[in-house]
């Protein structure tokens, strides 16, 4: 297939990107460093390119898709494609919009890769400057099971639509195929292999919450015998639909009379945490996000961000995303965090990742000035949770969570999964005051076999059965 061409003519927005980092209204507004500026050289130009597959399609006022390329004119399930989108710019987009990408079979089995590729990261439509023209490059992984239906109903293509969003609303496509919700649709492309699974969304996992074999130093941490009572997750996975997701990431929790406690292990090998400040976006780079639901009506649920230089983001909601944009950001978790880093932060060398380890009190875990009040979990009882960790990439963002909410909102309580609290007899619980190393050894002595039981016990429950689509418990 042809390859985009550039002309030699030398790159100008340079500089008006270094003006527009002082002033424009978008959600990410610290200075990129030089070797960010470099990668954005590469992706923003006056001269018109020249892609394979040329289009016309026009939004509003502002912007035109002038073509794309792709690396493969047909997609194998398992396998990476890339593709670059050309954007013409003819004025303004306006402040906050970003762009998004939906890949669809049959109008399900939505991807969403709406942050993918460098230029949505580091250089969003917000910034973009009459005159110039973007290469917004996007490498997509296609599951293998994506599309695949059982007994062999299987889509035959893949549905690219794209277009700019910002809030509720996004840009009117003016011009060009579309599915009359303000999508274009620029591309079909073929697909081929996988294999047939079974009909019917990946089920919702459950976890046990055991109480505190001892007191726990929340530092990172995680070879506290504390948590020894509680089973790991099995890894997390992709969002939308419950594939093996791109990295390795679990968590498991246990709990005392005051305090609940959330550990993640998370493996990244290129650790970005410039966040500083208390409630910062920490979803906009690396972070790890508890979402807690007690009642489990979907009403009054509470997040809880961890960034890898150990900033917290919380935040309380009365329902779904309500109040808009970020809740209430007002509501204090008083959570305790330690974080301990397998790397280096905001560097160029290779990490491996990081543990966290959250504490925080049940009495938190109420609404601002509400007379209720939140105590420890009687034994038995469920709520339901979900764990996610955001993770900053070279081509955009990439995401992963205990249970795949299959939609693109993490914020769907309705598939958040089951944590349900296991009490331990008297004699072996953990006294947060006064820990006892003595008592806690011989804790885990008495009830080591007990735990790995119920340890294999609680993995066999959410092994797959044969032939069922494999994804998290």
């Amino acid at each position: 297939m042809g390859k985009t061409t550039h002309g030699a003519a030398p790159f100008v927005a340079l500089g008006i990107l270094g003006l527009m980092l002082s002033s424009a209204c978008v959600e990410r507004s610290e200075e990129l460093s030089a070797a960010q500026r470099e990668r954005v050289r590469t992706h923003v130009s006056r001269t018109a390119p020249h892609p394979s597959h040329p289009l016309d399609i026009a939004f509003g006022d502002s912007v035109e898709l002038i073509g794309y390329d792709l690396s493969e004119e047909t997609w194998a399930r398992g396998t990476d494609l890339t593709v670059t989108w050309h954007w013409k710019v003819l004025a303004p987009v306006g402040d906050d919009y970003r762009l998004f990408t939906h890949i669809e079979a049959r109008g399900t089995d939505t991807l969403n890769h709406d942050g993918d590729g460098a230029v949505r990261g580091l250089y969003p439509p917000s910034r973009w400057q009459a005159g110039e023209y973007i290469r917004d490059e996007q490498r997509i992984h296609l599951p293998s099971e994506w599309g695949m239906g059982p007994s062999g109903a299987t889509a035959t293509d893949a549905a690219f639509y794209v277009g700019f969003w910002r809030g509720n609303e996004r840009l009117p496509v003016r011009r060009g195929a579309q599915d009359g919700d303000n999508r274009a649709r620029p591309l079909t492309i073929p697909v081929s292999g996988g294999n047939p699974v079974e009909a019917g969304p990946p089920r919702m996992p459950e976890l046990v919450a055991s109480r505190a074999l001892s007191s726990i130093t929340v530092d990172g941490d995680l070879h506290d015998p504390g948590w020894l009572a509680s089973p790991w997750s099995q890894p997390f996975v992709q969002t939308m639909n419950g594939a093996q997701a791109r990295f390795e990431a679990r968590a498991r929790v246990v709990y005392d009379d005051t305090y609940l406690y959330v550990a993640f292990q998370v493996a990244d090998t290129n650790l970005q945490s410039p966040h500083r400040n208390a409630d910062d976006h920490l979803w906009e780079q690396d972070c790890v996000e508890v979402f807690l639901d007690p009642d489990g009506d979907g009403r009054n649920y509470f997040e809880i961000q961890v960034s890898p230089r150990g900033v917290v983001f919380d935040t309380r909601y009365d329902s779904r995303r309500q109040p808009q944009p970020f809740g209430h950001v007002n509501w204090q978790s008083q959570a305790q965090v330690g974080v301990a880093l397998r790397g280096t932060l905001d560097d160029d060398q290779v990490d491996e990742g990081y543990h966290v380890e959250l504490r925080v009190p049940f009495s938190a875990l109420v609404a601002e000035g509400s007379a209720a009040t939140q105590e420890a979990p009687a034994p038995g009882s469920t709520w339901r949770m979900n764990f996610y960790v955001m993770e900053k990439s070279p081509n955009g963002q990439d995401a992963a969570g205990w249970s795949p909410v299959l939609v693109p909102d993490f914020h769907a309580t309705d598939r958040f999964g089951r944590v349900t609290f296991r009490d331990l007899p008297r004699n072996q619980r953990a006294n947060p005051e006064r820990p006892s190393v003595n008592a806690t050894e011989a804790a885990l002595e008495d009830r080591g076999r007990a735990l790995q039981e119920t340890a294999e016990r609680v993995e066999a429950q959410n092994r797959p059965a044969p032939g069922e689509h494999p994804v998290a418990p």
